[in-house]
């Protein structure tokens, strides 16, 4: 039956495909071919660098393009809890000159935090870690892990609080962050999806969804990060409606650290030269 040997040639292709995956995943991991970046989270009312993200991103020559299509690979391969493992490792380092009063927003997946090794493995990287304690780390939940909210993750993250770490949820407005996720979770921080960013100055219904979302945060204490941020209007146009923090290229592109850097920010990125965040009103979350 032709139709059974098509079936059966395209079952063995999409086997090769993804040994091969599986293959490239693992000398990826062993190999270390990792390395750090770190994107300015601005403070918008004192207009100050208040926390750095940790991006993860493959080097050059590694057999992934982009980290894109390497967490996806992780992910579909059950891969994910050796590559974070990998990243925290090369983030939490390469922290030497980590400037003071700055916070680290170091992404996790809802599985990986989920795993039982996680709890112990952070802490115990941190009690070797100088520059960082709990209290200077906001741990970002990402949407890489599709299907809704992982039983017993609320606890989780309740236990990490506890001990003395920020919750983020990141891409609110994508995905899978939604409302159930945040009621149950309760986090500290919101991070905006960049696409709500775009074009946000001329979107009147976009901004009357970033207000609602900042009044819904400022009433229960927690902070808002407005992401992709690429343009002043759109920068002005978040300020006005009161979120507190802002990421994007326009504030600051990611990069290595390196000392002086921070402190070095706004005189390199001068997004806007008028713009003072003294003269903004409104409040802030």
């Amino acid at each position: 039956m032709p139709w059974a040997t098509e079936l059966e040639t395209t079952r063995r292709r999409i086997s090769r495909e993804w040994r091969t995956k599986r293959q490239r995943l693992r000398t990826t991991i062993a190999g270390g071919c990792i390395e750090s970046v770190f994107q300015p989270i601005v403070e918008l009312r004192e207009g100050r660098t208040f926390g750095l993200e940790a991006l993860s991103r493959p080097l050059d020559g590694c057999a992934f393009s982009n980290a894109g299509e390497l967490f996806e690979a992780a992910e579909q391969l059950g891969m994910l809890w050796p590559l974070e493992r990998l990243t925290r490792a090369v983030t939490l380092g390469g922290l030497a000159g980590w400037p003071s009063g700055v916070r680290l927003f170091l992404n996790c997946s809802p599985s990986v935090i989920m795993d039982d090794r996680f709890m112990s493995e952070i802490s115990a990287a941190l009690r070797v870690t100088p520059e960082l304690s709990p209290a200077d780390i906001v741990l970002e939940i990402t949407e890489r892990c599709a299907g809704g909210l992982l039983p017993g993750l609320p606890e989780r993250v309740q236990s990490l609080r506890a001990r003395g770490f920020d919750i983020a949820i990141d891409d609110v407005g994508a995905g899978a962050s939604g409302l159930n996720q945040i009621s149950s979770i309760r986090p500290n921080w919101l991070k905006l999806d960049r696409l709500l960013m775009a074009g946000i100055d001329t979107d009147r219904f976009r901004q009357s969804l970033v207000a609602a979302i900042v009044r819904f945060a400022h009433e229960n204490g927690i902070r808002v990060v407005a992401e992709g941020i690429e343009r002043p209007e759109e920068l002005e146009t978040v300020t006005d409606l009161g979120v507190g923090y802002a990421q994007g290229y326009l504030l600051g592109r990611p990069g290595p650290l390196a000392a002086g850097a921070v402190d070095g920010l706004k005189a390199r990125n001068p997004w806007r030269d008028d713009w003072d965040p003294a003269r903004r009103h409104g409040r802030s979350a």
